[in-house]
Order: C-alpha cells, then structure tokens, then sequence
C-alpha cells in the first residue's frame, strides 16, 4: 500500500522566473510536500512522514536545490 496519497497541481501564476521551492507540513494528520517548478506549485500528501521527507528530497535533487540536514 503505498502512502501517497494525492496529487494536486496549481495553475500558474502570471509571473515568471520564480525559483524553485520544496517544502514539507504537517497538516490534519497528513505530511504535505509542496513543491513548486516555474511558478506551478504542487502538493503531494503522505501518511508517514519518512516518505514525504524522502520524496522532498528527492524533488531536491531533481531540482537541483541544496539538501536540509537532518533534524536531531
């Protein structure tokens, strides 16, 4: 069973060249990656929040973003 839950995509807003962002939340019991690529934002939602902080950083790689250590 996988722990990806949805994935939702945001149109783009009319300004450009927007950097690339990764971001991880906790919300209503669910671990949110928000993402955003020349300006679409996007959100992908797990239920443990290993994966999402393993999907974050690979959307890290891929988007060529520095890596965030580990919290203690």
């Amino acid at each position: 069973m996988s722990s990806m839950l949805t994935l939702l995509a945001a149109a783009p807003p009319d300004n450009h060249e927007q950097p690339a962002t990764v971001a991880i939340e906790h919300l209503h019991g669910k671990w949110v990656v928000h993402f955003t690529v020349d300006g679409e934002a996007t959100q992908c939602l797990f239920d443990l929040e290993v994966h999402a902080k393993n999907f974050a950083a690979g959307q890290r790689v891929r988007l060529g973003l520095p890596s965030v250590p580990d919290e203690p």
